[in-house]
C-alpha cells in the first residue's frame, strides 16, 4: 500500500497505522519504555493462531493499513517470521521495530526482508554512546544501533529512526540530526515523552521548549536528506503552518519539495490503532485506554464504532484550549499526553503554549498541498460556518443577543476591528466568523483570558458572567463595555 492512498475520508473507516505488540519480551531496560517490557514473554500473549486471526481482521479494513510489528523486542518471538510472511501474504505492508540487542543481526534482517518486511523502525536517542546507552539500559546499544543502520542500508531496507525527546537529550537535537544525515534513512520520527510505562520516571521538557525543538526540526526537515515528523507532538504542525510551511513537506531536489506522507490530522485513534500482546485494543500504544479485547471484539468494529475512538476523531469535543483552537483539525494536541497527565483523553494538551485566536484560519504556503488540509478548514476559508458552530445556525443577531460583549465587538468599526489586540481569543474568532456561537466565546474567555490577563494583586471578580465581561474588557479595550467607550 502506498501511504499517499490514505486520505482524510479514511479516518472513520480504518487506521493508516496498525501497531501489533507481538511480545512484551525485551532484553533492554529502556528508561522511557511505554510497555515496561520484561525479559521473558508473557504466557498470556496471543498464540500463533490468534495472531493469524488478528492479521485476517486487520486485512479486512476497507483500506488495508500498514502493520507495524512492535514490542518489547519482536525478534524475541519465535514465530515472528511466520507472522510476517502471513501478513505480507494478506497484502499488508509490514514494518518491524527491532531492539538494539545481539538478536538484531544482518541475518535476522535478511530473513525478515525475505518474509515480507518492507521497512524497519530503529531507535536512536542520543548522539553519543554514554547518553544513548544510559537511555537503553545496555552498554553497547549505541554501537549496535549504528550497525543495524548499516545492515539495513546494505539490504536496501527503508528505515525510520525513532528518537524520544526528554530532558536527557533535548540539547542534542542538532547533533542527532547531523549524525543521521549520512545514515541513508528515509524518516526521522521525533517522539516527545508521554509519561506512561517506565516513562513516568523521566522528565518531560517544558512547554516552551517544544517551540525551540519545533524550530530546530523544521530547519532540519528542509536541509537534511531525510523527512522529519513528530510523534505525540501534533502541535509541530501548528508551528510549521504558522511559519508558512507545510508539516508534510519532505526532502526535495534543487530546493524543491515533495509531499509524500499521510494527510494532516493523523493522531491517537484517528488513523492509528494499537493491539497489545494480550489482545487489548487501544487508540495508540501511548494511550492505554482499553476499548475492547481481541479476539472477543473485532478490531474493525472497535475502530469504526467505539465511543472513545469516535470522540478522539472529533476535535470539537476536546476540552480546554484544544477544543476552541483554530488548529484543532490539523493538530488537536496529544491525546495520550492529555490522558497521562489529567486522566481525560479529551483534555487540553498540557505541553502547548499557544493561545487560540492569534491567527486566522490556518494557511498553507504551497497551494498544491491544499488538499492535505482537513475539509473543515476549507469550509472556514470559504466563508461557510465551520462544524463547530455552523450546525447551530447561530446568526449574528442571535449571538449578539446572548453575549453583549460580543455585540459590542461586532459593532466596532472596520478600522477598530482591524486594530483589535491579537491576544484576545474571543475577538479574533469574531473577526474570523461572525456566526460564532457566543456560548463558545464565553467558555473560551473564562478559561483563557482570565488566566492570561490577570496580574498580581488584580484578581478577577468571582461571578461567572462578571469574570467573562472582565476578561473581555481586559483583552479587547474597544469592545462593548470598555473604558474607551466610557462604560
Amino acid at each position: 500500500m502506498q501511504i499517499s492512498e490514505y486520505t482524510q475520508a479514511d479516518f472513520g473507516r480504518g487506521p493508516l497505522m496498525f501497531y501489533y505488540e507481538v511480545t512484551l519480551a525485551c532484553d533492554l531496560v529502556c528508561k522511557h519504555c511505554r510497555a515496561s517490557a520484561q525479559e521473558n514473554a508473557d504466557p498470556k500473549e496471543l498464540s500463533t493462531d490468534q495472531a493469524g486471526t488478528l492479521i485476517d481482521q486487520v486485512a479486512s479494513f476497507p483500506r488495508k493499513p500498514m502493520m507495524v510489528m512492535t514490542g518489547g523486542d519482536p525478534l524475541k518471538r519465535g514465530d515472528l517470521f511466520e507472522l510476517i510472511r502471513y501478513a505480507a501474504g494478506k497484502g499488508l505492508h509490514v514494518a518491524l521495530t527491532p531492539s538494539a540487542t545481539p538478536l538484531a543481526t544482518a541475518e535476522a534482517f535478511r530473513r525478515a526482508k525475505d518474509a515480507g518486511i518492507r521497512a524497519l523502525g530503529i531507535s536512536l536517542d542520543a548522539a553519543d554512546p554514554a547518553t544513548h546507552d544510559a537511555f537503553r539500559g545496555w552498554e553497547g546499544s549505541f554501537e549496535r544501533t549504528l550497525r543495524m543502520l548499516a545492515d539495513a542500508r546494505e539490504l536496501e531496507l527503508p528505515v525510520q529512526v525513532n528518537t524520544t525527546i526528554t530532558r536527557r537529550n533535548f540539547a542534542q537535537i542538532d547533533r542527532l540530526a547531523a549524525l543521521l544525515s549520512d545514515q541513508g534513512i528515509a524518516m526521522w520520527s521525533v517522539f516527545f515523552l508521554v509519561p506512561v510505562g517506565r516513562g513516568v520516571e523521566e522528565e518531560r521538557i517544558k512547554p516552551g521548549e517544544y517551540e525551540i525543538a519545533f524550530e530546530k526540526l523544521w530547519h532540519h526537515s528542509r536541509s537534511q536528506p531525510y523527512a522529519v515528523k513528530t510523534t505525540e507532538a501534533p502541535h509541530y504542525r501548528r508551528w510549521v503552518l504558522r511559519h508558512g510551511g507545510h508539516p508534510l513537506a519532505g526532502p526535495g531536489v534543487d530546493g524543491g519539495r515533495k509531499m509524500h506522507r499521510a494527510p494532516l490530522g493523523v493522531t491517537d485513534g484517528k488513523g492509528v490503532m494499537f493491539v497489545s500482546h494480550q489482545g487489548e485494543i487501544y487508540p495508540a500504544g501511548f494511550l492505554p485506554l482499553c476499548c475492547g479485547r481481541f479476539p472477543d471484539d473485532s478490531v474493525v468494529d472497535v475502530y469504526q464504532n467505539h465511543p472513545t475512538f469516535l470522540a478522539l476523531r472529533d476535535p470539537d469535543r476536546f476540552g480546554g484550549i484544544c477544543g476552541v483552537c483554530e488548529y484543532r483539525y490539523v493538530c488537536g494536541g496529544s491525546r495520550a499526553r492529555a490522558f497521562a497527565v489529567t486522566g481525560d483523553p479529551l483534555a487540553a494538551e498540557p505541553d502547548c503554549v499557544y493561545v487560540p485566536g492569534q491567527d486566522p484560519v490556518p494557511q498553507v504556503a504551497d497551494a498544491a498541498a491544499e488538499e492535505d488540509l482537513p475539509a473543515k478548514l476549507h469550509e472556514d476559508r470559504s466563508g461557510q460556518p465551520s462544524s463547530r458552530h455552523g450546525h447551530l445556525g447561530i446568526s449574528e443577531q442571535t449571538a449578539t443577543g446572548r453575549c453583549p460583549p460580543l455585540a459590542g465587538a461586532m459593532r466596532c468599526s472596520t478600522a477598530r476591528a482591524a486594530a483589535l489586540p491579537t491576544a484576545c481569543p474571543s475577538v479574533m474568532m469574531v473577526r474570523q466568523s461572525r456566526q460564532l456561537d457566543a456560548a463558545i466565546c464565553e467558555k473560551l474567555a473564562a478559561r483563557l483570558a482570565i488566566k492570561r490577563f490577570s496580574t498580581p494583586g488584580q484578581q478577577a471578580p468571582i461571578g461567572y458572567r462578571h469574570r467573562v465581561r472582565w476578561a473581555l474588557r481586559r483583552a479587547a479595550p474597544c469592545c462593548h463595555g470598555c473604558r474607551q467607550r466610557g462604560r
